[in-house]
């Protein structure tokens, strides 16, 4: 069966609003090349279909990314219950506490992707004040040719960096 890694680059959080409005979202199969999709690609729909009923679905923190999605594309609402009924839903935020809490390791705070990337990967992901972690909203409607390559890399990094800590925790 194929996998897709997935990740969202959203509005803020803001209070009463947990799943904000999708700026893009980022999927890649396998260790492939990432790419970008906008909220306002006409295809969107259609591919996300494909994609979760077709795929193992690999995120981190994906509930999230999930909730965006069918709050973007409420369509999308059978084919994501039918991806967790089927045991194709992965995510590497949950994996990686459970199993800690398995050997008996659980470490509070650290299970951010960017604490698993650098722990299992020695990968160091900015995730910094200046980066563009909160600040997608600036690009809605903005052609990813048009981003700055420091907004493209963030999102990009995010998605490869998910599936090889995903990778690590299956050795």
């Amino acid at each position: 069966m194929r996998v897709v890694t997935l990740d969202c680059e959203t509005f803020p959080i803001k209070a009463g609003v947990l799943a904000p409005d999708l700026v893009c979202v980022q999927i890649a199969e396998g260790g492939g090349e990432v790419e970008i999709l906008l909220a306002s690609d006409p295809s969107l729909p259609a591919r996300l279909e494909d994609i979760l009923t077709a795929t193992v679905i690999v995120g981190h923190n994906v509930a999230y990314a999930l909730a965006v999605l069918v709050n973007e594309c409420p369509d999308l609402w059978d084919a994501i219950w039918l991806a967790y009924d089927t045991g194709r839903v992965t995510d590497t935020m949950l994996a990686a506490s459970l199993f800690d809490i398995a050997k008996g390791e659980y470490r509070p705070g650290a299970y951010s992707l960017a604490a698993l990337a650098n722990r299992f990967c020695g990968i160091n992901l900015d995730k910094g004040a200046d980066s563009w972690q909160l600040r997608y909203h600036e690009l809605h409607g903005v052609p990813v040719s048009s981003w700055p390559v420091e907004a493209v890399r963030y999102a990009t990094d995010d998605v490869a960096a998910t599936y090889l800590v995903w990778s690590t925790l299956l050795d």
